[in-house]
């Protein structure tokens, strides 16, 4: 990871990131119908929360590419 991006993410506000993710997935998550009928419960028994959580970690990890322009 270069420098630039390495600043970008050292200064982002992740808290407020992470929240908005949260809610954004869960609102993604409450449009559907599950099987299980818990909007809570998405495939694989993982949460809304579980899939932000992944995302930020495959960021991290650079699995997940990312152009901050």
């Amino acid at each position: 990871m270069d420098k630039e991006k390495k600043q970008l993410i050292q200064d982002a506000d992740w808290t407020r990131i992470t929240l908005e993710l949260n809610r954004y997935a869960r609102s993604l998550a409450y449009r559907k119908r599950w099987r299980s009928g818990n909007r809570n419960m998405l495939a694989e028994g993982k949460s809304p929360e579980d899939i932000v959580q992944e995302s930020i970690r495959k960021f991290f990890d650079e699995t997940r590419n990312w152009n901050p322009q």
